[in-house]
């Protein structure tokens, strides 16, 4: 439709972003189908944050089909278990997330750029202990059962990471309305922007 070039332009960066395709046109102004290879994709899509930061995290236990292996994690004792691990000023909100999946709990930031820097500290912890977003996906597609010893711990049944614009349908229909996604790299790029000004 005349008029409505950027919202075309826009529904096609959103159609080649959900397919993994890379959007830009060749030198000579057309635009061919090409697959990104998967590194390229999933950083595309890592760069695209839920804003505020979210850091979304699953029970695994839940899924578990032995009810003596399941440990069912309050708010406080997240709240408490963040605390303890030194991330209690960043915080505005801990709550659960889509009411159909009693496993996920969300963590909100303070929209600010510190807000971000501690999620991305948070999502780093889980990764770097392997309950970030890969291992969870892995267990997620195996059996279902996701630990064969007991667990006793809350962090033994954790799985951690930042939110992104795929994982809007993990969230609570409040949390989901005011959020907004947003690149990454462009926030990264107005705080450098504001710091060389300074």
């Amino acid at each position: 439709m005349v008029g409505l070039r950027a919202n075309h332009l826009g529904l096609h960066k959103s159609l080649c972003f959900l397919m993994g395709w890379n959007s830009v046109a060749a030198s000579n102004g057309l635009w061919r189908q090409k697959t990104l290879p998967d590194v390229e994709a999933l950083a595309m899509k890592e760069d695209l944050v839920i804003w505020p930061p979210i850091v979304i995290l699953h029970n695994s236990s839940i899924a578990t089909t032995n009810s003596d292996h399941r440990i069912i994690v309050s708010i406080e004792e997240i709240e408490a278990f963040l605390r303890d691990m030194g991330f209690g000023w960043g915080i505005s909100k801990v709550c659960r997330g889509k009411p159909a999946n009693q496993s996920i709990m969300t963590v909100i930031f303070h929209g600010t750029f510190s807000g971000l820097k501690e999620a991305e500290r948070l999502h780093k912890l889980y990764a770097e202990n392997k309950h970030g977003r890969a291992e969870f996906q892995q267990i997620n597609c195996s059996s279902g059962e996701t630990k064969k010893a007991p667990l006793d711990k809350v962090k033994d049944v954790l799985y951690g990471y930042l939110g992104i614009a795929g994982d809007l349908d993990k969230l609570d229909f409040e949390t989901k309305s005011c959020a907004l996604v947003k690149s990454k790299k462009e926030i990264y790029a107005t705080a450098d922007a504001l710091l060389n000004i300074e």
